[in-house]
């Protein structure tokens, strides 16, 4: 994705998949100059339950036998600082869980990567 265009921060969506990631690569300013720069890659997540408690039959997941997906989102954030008198963005991201306990729902996150 990092090939077709140079951002800071690329959202995927499709697989359900919920993980994010970073690195630092050094980017080439016009003035010639080379800055580190942070990239983060998230894979958004899904809130479609792939095998439905109480129900006869699920939809195209459970048909073609694909794995359950991981369930929430995740959150980034994003921030305008301050630092040495230079403006700069900053984000944070997390990967938050969903979790469910007979009727009572429970939303939070972590910043581990893969926590389900």
């Amino acid at each position: 994705m990092n090939e077709v265009y140079e951002g800071d921060l690329y959202l995927m969506a499709h697989d359900n998949t919920k993980m994010a990631i970073s690195d630092n690569v050094l980017s080439h300013l016009p003035n010639g100059k080379f800055v580190s720069r942070k990239r983060t890659y998230c894979g958004v997540g899904s809130f479609q339950r792939a095998y439905p408690d109480n129900q006869t039959a699920g939809g195209y997941v459970e048909a073609i036998m694909l794995p359950p997906s991981d369930l929430g989102a995740v959150l980034t954030e994003v921030k305008v600082e301050e630092r040495a008198g230079k403006w700069r963005l900053d984000w944070h991201t997390s990967v938050a869980y969903l979790l469910t306990f007979g009727l009572g729902v429970i939303y939070g996150a972590t910043s581990w990567t893969g926590l389900g």
